[in-house]
């Protein structure tokens, strides 16, 4: 039973440092950035702030 638990942590440990070199990558927050979409500006309120 050790040895299973110990090879699912070796998994986990692995999945995160690629997961962390990946984000961490020249070109990763590009792509991420792109797809995020722009926001419009805030309309002006009418006055006495009922917009």
């Amino acid at each position: 039973m050790d040895i299973v638990l110990y090879a699912l942590t070796v998994l986990l440990y692995g999945g995160l440092a690629v997961a962390g070199w990946r984000a961490r990558r020249v070109g990763a927050a590009r792509p991420l950035v792109a797809s995020v979409p722009a926001v419009a500006p805030a309309r002006e309120s009418a006055p006495g702030g009922m917009g």
